[in-house]
């Protein structure tokens, strides 16, 4: 059972490839930029995707996690590759991760039992605190974009200051 789920999470992983391909498409046509992609670079985003897609479903036993960690992996596999063939980090993702983490923590702040534990304080200080630890290099004259800055302020609110500091 458990090999049919890894390999379940693998194709998962990899077919959401193909809708991180076309949004950053749109999001790159927007800044009238070009999305280009290797033929080899696309395998090895694809493998990749599959990778931590069997890893997803090997580690959460719960569906709603599981659908949390995939959107998440889409959203990061689409900052990476923007961020790498471009050097910018689009808003509209760095907001799509905040509004992912906050749609799936409303069952927690409702008080549902059996979703993970979500604490509007310690994620407003990761957030803060992801801000902090970035913007002190970018404060000093070193290479730290601005879009760094806001995703480590991101990963902050989605992870909450201990997560985050580890």
């Amino acid at each position: 059972m458990l090999a049919i789920k890894i390999i379940a999470g693998a194709l998962i992983g990899a077919i959401l490839k193909i809708p991180c391909d076309f949004i950053e498409e749109k999001l790159l046509s927007k800044r009238n930029m070009v999305f280009n992609q290797m033929k080899r670079e696309r395998i090895i985003l694809h493998l990749i995707m599959a990778a931590a897609g069997a890893v997803i479903m090997w580690k959460q036993s719960f569906a709603f996690i599981e659908v949390y960690c995939f959107l998440i992996l889409m959203i990061c596999e689409m900052i990476a590759v923007i961020d790498l063939h471009h050097r910018i980090i689009p808003n509209d993702l760095l907001l799509s991760i905040l509004i992912v983490k906050i749609a799936f923590s409303v069952p927690t702040i409702l008080g549902v039992k059996g979703f993970p534990e979500f604490s509007i304080l310690y994620s407003m200080i990761g957030l803060i605190a992801g801000f902090v630890i970035f913007v002190l290099p970018a404060a000093f004259a070193k290479n730290v974009g601005a879009g760094d800055i806001k995703l480590a302020a991101c990963a902050g609110f989605c992870l909450g200051i201990m997560n985050l500091l580890y």
